[in-house]
């Protein structure tokens, strides 16, 4: 059974921005659905009453959506930031792997917990941190690849590694 996480910001620079968009999005989609609504009660009314009398009293039948509404926002938002701990929490854990194997310290592989994202990241991860450990263990005893051993090596990583995503895969290309 996968561990589960005990911290819900886990990386807090994008998924604090992901709630407040969240939350900035529930308002919008709030005040206009009550300005909609209300503006319609409005206009259909033709009681002659004043204007500020049939808005009130607009408002004040949207008064139990409105509370509904904004009682259900801080579990929209919570529950979207445990989400987006399925591809922030691998992407944390990835870049802590690459900063411990770019120092030469001792990276231990990689592995996300069940049901997060992007899985095959941190396969080929993996794959990259053996070569790379095995290249250090090369230098270490004396052995210096020749450049063209080098450059074949790193011709037959790119395909493996640039065409073993999901949209090379499907066929499509990416462009920037």
């Amino acid at each position: 059974m996968a561990k589960q996480r005990k911290t819900i910001l886990v990386e807090k620079q994008v998924q604090g921005a992901l709630g407040w968009r969240i939350a900035a999005h529930w308002f919008i989609f709030l005040g206009l659905s009550v300005s909609v609504t209300c503006s319609l009660q409005v206009l259909s009314n033709f009681e002659p009453v004043s204007l500020w009398s049939r808005l009130e009293e607009a408002l004040m039948s949207q008064a139990g959506s409105i509370l509904v509404l904004l009682a259900l926002l801080p579990w929209f938002v919570h529950d979207s930031l445990k989400l987006s701990n399925r591809f922030a929490g691998p992407m944390v854990r990835l870049q802590k792997s690459i900063v411990q194997l770019t120092n030469q310290d001792e990276t231990p592989p990689v592995v996300f917990r069940s049901g997060d994202f992007w899985q095959e990241i941190a396969t080929n991860f993996n794959e990259l941190r053996m070569r790379v450990i095995a290249e250090r263990e090369q230098l270490a005893k004396g052995k210096h690849p020749s450049a063209s051993e080098t450059a074949e090596q790193n011709i037959a990583l790119i395909p493996s590694v640039v065409l073993d995503t999901p949209s090379a895969r499907a066929g499509s290309s990416t462009t920037a």
